[in-house]
């Protein structure tokens, strides 16, 4: 699993999303959340995917936010994924 960063190519992010499911952001609340919008801002185009933005306090991570699709995934499920 990549961990993206704000400084990252936005279309590698979404790219993880169209094909895993998710994508997830290690920065701080505002830059994570900037770069989560701007990913969702990129999905519009597919109608087939909901996104959807979340966070998590991870063991090994710390706080990770992540973008998932709604129509894979429960946030739950993605919880456990980023374990």
């Amino acid at each position: 699993m990549k961990i993206f960063r704000e400084k990252d190519n936005v279309y590698d992010a979404v790219d993880a999303v169209t094909k895993h499911g998710f994508a997830a952001i290690d920065e701080s609340t505002t830059h994570a959340v900037r770069y989560a919008d701007r990913i969702i801002k990129c999905l519009e185009p597919y109608s087939d995917i909901k996104p959807v933005k979340s966070y998590k306090n991870t063991a090994i991570y710390g706080y990770l936010y992540y973008v998932y699709d709604g129509n894979k995934f429960s946030d739950s499920q993605v919880k456990e994924l980023l374990e």
